[in-house]
Order: structure tokens, then sequence, then C-alpha cells
């Protein structure tokens, strides 16, 4: 029953049918918000009729309050009854009128007076009084309404959840401002059609794309929710490293994915090309937001961005990516930032908390050392996290700076692809900085006099930064005119481990 189907005629003769111990209108059962409490019909009305007294007694309830009367009395004599509905139009407020009014008309069950003996005692014309009764039925109509209106979002809400992955996180630490900017961005009607999440592994880029997705999720307009994932492995913060067997890893996946997600033939014999044009129609006129998680995954991740650019009209498309999309001019891209000082000891201590069931409380101390070997990399804090509950920080830290196995699993997760990624001149500027650079990070000419001393010329200068900055290994913050760059911490850690001493950056 959509909320627009739900009249005051309607929900009069639901009244009138509670009046004379009747069944209310069957329409009343498929209701969204009775529908969710039973699966039997008639408990499905009994609820419904339990909402319609509750509502009207709450109303009449809150109204006597602000009238300084008194709560309606139960089991009250008829002459005690006359007495409480002329007390509520005593005041001449019109509030308390209307819901005296089709309280003692339809929900009151003792007295059951007459309509004539309430108009009577509410010193009301008959048409007056009518008038009162109808006033409430309009708003308790609206009432009801409401309640289905909420209802239906709810219910709309958890349908296009279903097909999300369950999120790996408890709370989201330092980005609700991110994530708000995102949501706003994916609902302006001309907003961008492609937004790319960017940043290095374990930043963070899935859950707050995950996040987005949910507070998106109750959009009335928004018809479906797709998401495909790329990510061909995933670490836990156990340390083990799992193969996803399900990825996407090529353009045609990604196409036959959405293909069969939109509900087309499963055994059509279509090729991607042609599946794109026939899918274009629906997904430029119609509102669905399609999420590629990990995109740089993909083999053809490059060629990918401009074929699916003709689906994007009224749809919307997020996605996360360790790669900068930024050489596509429709592509609106969001750095995800690590986390602050702040926000990472809170990660850390409510992960540790948890494992340890409330007995490990890690001091400010200990949280500033995880924080200056590991940064705001919110994957390895919660793999230290899950080491600090059971073992020393020390022993975390020293393990981490080792490469015993987690930590090895945890850099060979972020870094060990990039790092195959980036020419000789990207390795020797990534060495030449790694060991100097600052916390608050370096500007423009102090990168360039370090290239130089590795001898960078301009041109190969210029290429590396882009480089650097293209797989997120390092991060650009503007301030007025000109830029600080900077490393991540763990960026830092990875290299004086893996690299120390090494001029040319050996491969791994």
């Amino acid at each position: 029953m959509e909320p627009d189907d739900i009249t005051p005629k309607l929900v009069e003769q639901a009244l009138r049918a509670l009046r004379y111990h009747e069944d209310p209108p069957a329409r009343f059962a498929d209701l969204d918000f009775v529908a969710a409490l039973s699966h039997s019909r008639a408990e499905r009305i009994y609820h419904f009729e339990r909402f319609l007294i509750e509502t009207v007694e709450q109303r009449l309830a809150h109204y006597r309050r602000e009238a300084k009367l008194p709560p309606v009395a139960g089991h009250a004599s008829r002459e005690a009854v006359k007495a409480a509905l002329a007390a509520d139009f005593e005041p001449q407020r019109s509030s308390l009128e209307m819901w005296s009014a089709l309280y003692y008309r339809y929900i009151e069950a003792d007295a059951q007076l007459e309509v004539s003996e309430l108009e009577a005692a509410s010193g009301q014309h008959e048409r007056q009084f009518r008038r009162r009764v109808e006033a409430a039925i309009r708003q308790l109509t609206r009432l009801i309404r409401d309640q289905e209106i909420q209802a239906h979002r709810t219910h709309r809400s958890a349908y296009l959840r279903a097909g999300l992955e369950s999120p790996d996180y408890r709370q989201l630490y330092g980005v609700h401002g991110l994530r708000q900017q995102l949501v706003q961005l994916l609902r302006r009607e001309d907003g961008p059609r492609f937004v790319s999440l960017e940043g290095i592994g374990g930043i963070g880029k899935t859950a707050l794309a995950r996040a987005t997705v949910e507070a998106l999720a109750g959009d009335s307009d928004l018809t479906g929710i797709i998401w495909i994932s790329a990510r061909q492995e995933k670490l836990h913060a156990s340390g083990e490293l799992e193969q996803q067997n399900e990825a996407a890893r090529s353009l045609d996946d990604v196409v036959n994915r959405l293909w069969l997600k939109l509900g087309y033939d499963t055994g059509a014999s279509v090729p991607a090309a042609d599946r794109l044009l026939r899918l274009a129609p629906l997904l430029a006129n119609t509102r669905y937001l399609i999420v590629i998680d990990n995109l740089e995954t993909v083999a053809d991740s490059r060629l990918l961005i401009p074929k699916l650019y003709p689906l994007a009209g009224a749809t919307r498309f997020l996605l996360t990516s360790r790669e900068s999309l930024g050489e596509f001019d429709f592509v609106e891209t969001r750095g995800v930032p690590e986390l602050s000082p702040e926000d990472s000891a809170a990660l850390v201590g409510s992960e540790v908390e948890r494992l340890s069931r409330g007995s490990v409380m890690l001091p400010q101390t200990d949280l500033d050392r995880i924080y200056a070997v590991i940064g705001g990399v919110p994957l390895a804090l919660k793999l230290i996290a899950a080491q600090a509950a059971v073992l020393p920080v020390d022993r975390c830290l020293d393990g981490l700076r080792a490469a015993e196995r987690q930590p090895e699993r945890l850099f060979n997760y972020i870094y060990r692809h990039t790092w195959r990624l980036l020419d000789e001149t990207a390795r020797r500027l990534l060495f030449a900085v790694h060991d100097v650079i600052g916390p608050e990070g370096a500007r423009l000419l102090w990168l360039e006099r370090m290239g130089a001393g590795v001898g960078l010329t301009p041109a190969e200068f210029q290429a590396a930064l882009a480089q650097l900055h293209r797989y997120s290994l390092l991060e650009v913050t503007r301030t007025g005119d000109d830029s600080l760059y900077r490393l991540h911490r763990l960026t830092i850690t990875f290299l004086q481990h893996e690299f120390a001493g090494s001029a040319s950056g050996g491969q791994p």
C-alpha cells in the first residue's frame, strides 16, 4: 500500500470498525510498518489497531499536559467522561479539542457515549464537533503516512544494502567530513558523474566508499546500488592474506557483472561492447549508484573509464583506486588522508580494548610511539592493535621493523606491486627524500634540490614527482600559492627496512 493511498476516508473507516469491534479495511494489513512486525495477517491487523489507539491516546495526553489537565482516567463512568470532555474544550485550544473529540468519538472504550451526548458535553453544535473530528482524522492520516514512508525508506534501504559486503569496521575515524562531501557530490543533479577515492592500500578507501553508500541508500530517487569488487586479495587485521577469487579482473568482467546485476539475461551471448550499448540508455536515464572497488587491479582499467563514460547520465560511479584517475577530466578525485594522531590513537585504543575484552588499555606514550612508526594508515594500525592486545608494544614495533611474518604481508599488500610499477627516476627521488623529509612535509624547491642531488634532470624530476603522486606515495597539500609534499610514516618505515643502503632501489 502506497502512502498516497492512505486517505482520511479510509482512516475513518478503520476508526469506525475499531469502535464497533469489526475488522478495518484489509489494505491496512499490507502496510510496511505493520508487516514488519508479523507474518500473520490477523496479528498485523492487531498491530495496526494498537497503533491507532496509542497514537490518539498519546496526542491527547500531550495536549492535556500542555493545558495542565490530568491524564485521562481509565474505566471512567459516563459522567466522568462527560466532565473530561468538557474540561478539554474549556481552554479553547484547537489541537486539544481535535484530539479529544476523536478520542471520545472512536477510541474511548468504557462509556462509549453517543455522538449527541458528546456534542452536548463539549458545548459544540453538531457541525462544529464534526469539524474537530475531521481535523484530527486528517492529522492522524498524516501520521500514518509518515510512519509508512519511513518504513518504505527503511525497507528499501535494507534492500539496496543487501548486495553490499559486510563492513570491516565498527566505527570510522577522521573521515566524517569527507564522507559528507562525497554524499553531497553524488546527490547533486549537476554533480560529477564519476568520483574517485584515491590513496595507498589500507588507507580506508573501501570503508569510506561503503559508508558513503550507506548514507545514500535511503534516497527515494535511487533505483539501485551495484557494488563490483576488483579486489584480488584482502589483508585481515589478523595478518592473514586472503585471495579474492570472485574479483573482477578485466573490462569484460566489469561489464558482465553490470549486465547480470541489472537483471539482463545470463545466457545471452552478447559481446561486452554491445552490452555497454544496451546498458547506456537505462543508466543514463535512471539513477543508479555503481561502485567499482580497487579499480587499479583491473587489467585494462585505463580503458575501462572511457568505456563507462557514456553510461553516466543520471547514474553515478564511485571508484576506489591506488592509482590516480586525475588524467580524466570528467572524474572528480578525492584523496583519502591518513588519520590524525588523535584519530589514530582512538582507533588503536578502541581495537585493543575490544580484542582484549577490556583487559588492556594502552597509555598515551605507547599510542604516540605506534603513530611515530606507522602514521595514520588504518589497516596497519588495526594490525598492530591486534598484536598489542596480547604483546608488549615494543615487541610489536620491533616485529614491524624486522618485517616478521605479519608485517611482511602488510608491506607486500600495500607497497610491493606499486614499487614494481615505479621507474628508476621515481625510486631514486623516493630514496633521496625518505630519510630526511619531516613529518610536516617539504616544499617543491627542497624536493628539486634533493632530486638534483641524485642526478635527476629537471624533466626527470617532474616525471618522477608526477609518478609518486599518481601512486599515492607522495601526498600534496595546497597552501595558497605553494604546496607541501609529504610521505606516510608507514612508507618511510617500509623504505628504511627494505632498501636501506640501496642507492638505486633494487627490486624487493
